[in-house]
């Protein structure tokens, strides 16, 4: 599916250092910590409102913390917005435009080359499978073919970072397991790093290399999935966890 290979010999860092951030005086983060070596997959898990979003939008460049630091491939606080791709939750699309027509247009604001333009949006057809709406305007798609849209866009300049938030909410079983099938080519093939946020616990578990858990803004548990799968005895699964750290209010 994926031909195009990239930066094979390049190790990828994200860095994230005692991350906080308010929204009218209301803590969103406090103190996110972690140090993720790519190529490899981190999935962001936590209940509604517990600061994921906002950490993922901090990591697009799109919101500053208060305090705290994020380096990503030697950039520090100003990741190069051509070497990361965010995907939102809410598709964002421009209505009038053709799938086509939305990638030609990204492809222009992220100066791609003229030669290398098309080859880019062919590949990007054919790993979404879009071939059968890219005549179609995307305003006119289902939800699931639209999030499919926005996912392609995210990918379109070759990022060596990727956002997602929530993509494959409202996709049905078969497009799910397509995207993430896609999603371990790219961390394999193109060697990038990707920073995943998902509800759905079993399906994310399927990909991940990395699991960060938060709550309330919190950060309550990370750890490389190899590591906690090599403990004698230890059988916890990704669902056990999450009811441990994220679903107890106790804790």
């Amino acid at each position: 599916m994926i031909s195009k290979v990239e930066n094979l010999n390049t190790t990828r860092l994200l860095e994230c250092k005692n991350l906080f951030k308010k929204f009218a005086n209301e803590p969103v983060l406090n103190g996110i910590n972690f140090c993720l070596e790519g190529p490899s997959l981190l999935a962001l898990v936590g209940p509604n409102g517990a600061g994921k979003t906002t950490l993922l939008r901090i990591l697009a460049g799109l919101v500053t913390q208060d305090s705290g630091s994020v380096q990503f491939d030697g950039y520090v606080n100003s990741l190069a917005s051509d070497r990361v791709g965010y995907c939102p939750q809410t598709p964002v699309f421009w209505k009038y435009l053709t799938v086509y027509e939305q990638f030609l247009f990204l492809a222009d604001l992220y100066k791609i080359p003229r030669k290398a333009i098309t080859e880019r949006i062919e590949f990007l057809i054919d790993a979404l499978r879009l071939e059968s709406v890219v005549k179609k305007r995307v305003e006119h798609l289902s939800g699931g073919m639209q999030k499919r849209v926005n996912l392609a866009g995210s990918l379109v300049h070759s990022p060596s970072l990727l956002l997602l938030d929530e993509p494959t909410a409202n996709l049905d079983m078969e497009a799910k397991a397509y995207v993430h099938n896609l999603l371990k080519e790219l961390i394999l093939k193109n060697q990038i790093l990707i920073v995943c946020s998902s509800h759905d616990l079993m399906e994310i578990s399927q990909s991940a290399t990395h699991l960060l858990i938060i709550r309330d803004g919190s950060q309550k548990y990370f750890s490389n999935m190899d590591d906690l799968s090599s403990i004698p005895g230890n059988e916890l699964k990704i669902q056990d966890l999450y009811s441990r750290f994220a679903s107890n209010p106790t804790e």
